[in-house]
């Protein structure tokens, strides 16, 4: 296992560090059982990945060098409750096609208060806006301000013409 030589595999002093945590208290999540470590011989590692899950579920910034390759962070923002019956799953159907062509990070919230929040520590590449309309608080240009960039943002209604797997696959593979 290549541990030193790429960021797959990180000491508890480097997680630490690259989530801007004292090493104490990465060792506290570590004892919670909030992150799985590995233990080769007197060393104890973390997975870069078990590493950015942590992150995205703690709202937790993923730094730069945590993404392999040229990894997207998409974004899902479901406007409404109830989604029908299969659709989390044809998401993810259509991200697996897809992922000959780059990696995604993915994260999928609902609209609340803490949205923003999420926005700015997620910091996607791309976002979906999926089935509802948007409130004034969350629009393209809200989203730009809150990230200081230009993010495509995209929204899909379950009254269009246009399939879900065909709409998300257009969409991203314009950003790969």
């Amino acid at each position: 296992m290549p541990y030193h030589s790429t960021w797959e595999y990180l000491t508890i002093k480097k997680a630490a560090l690259v989530s801007c945590v004292s090493e104490q208290r990465f060792k506290r999540w570590i004892d919670k059982g909030l992150i799985p470590v590995i233990t080769k011989e007197e060393d104890t590692f973390v997975r870069s990945r078990d590493l950015v899950q942590h992150l995205i579920q703690h709202n937790i910034p993923i730094p730069d060098g945590l993404l392999q390759g040229n990894a997207k962070k998409i974004l899902f923002i479901f406007l409404q409750r109830i989604m029908p019956e299969g659709f989390s799953a044809e998401i993810i159907q259509v991200l697996y096609k897809l992922r000959s062509k780059t990696s995604f990070i993915l994260d999928f919230i609902e609209e609340d208060s803490c949205t923003s929040l999420k926005i700015m520590t997620f910091n996607p590449d791309i976002i979906f806006l999926l089935f509802g309309q948007c409130n004034e608080c969350l629009t393209k240009s809200s989203i730009k301000a809150t990230l200081m960039k230009d993010v495509p943002v995209y929204s899909f209604h379950g009254d269009r013409n246009i399939d879900f797997t065909t709409f998300i696959s257009n969409c991203v593979q314009r950003q790969i």
